[in-house]
């Protein structure tokens, strides 16, 4: 995934598999939180 923030680009690596490990997952949404600038438990609580 890339976003881009001002004029700064954000890339986050996130693995093609079935399932993630919740470490995994939990270092997707860091990197996706340091990008946006939206908490973690926020982002979490997007996508229950």
């Amino acid at each position: 995934m890339v976003t881009q923030k001002g004029d700064k680009k954000f890339y986050v690596i996130v693995p093609l598999h079935n399932e993630l490990r919740v470490g995994t997952l939990y270092s997707i949404l860091d990197e996706v939180s340091k990008a946006t600038g939206i908490p973690r438990n926020e982002l979490i609580g997007a996508i229950r």
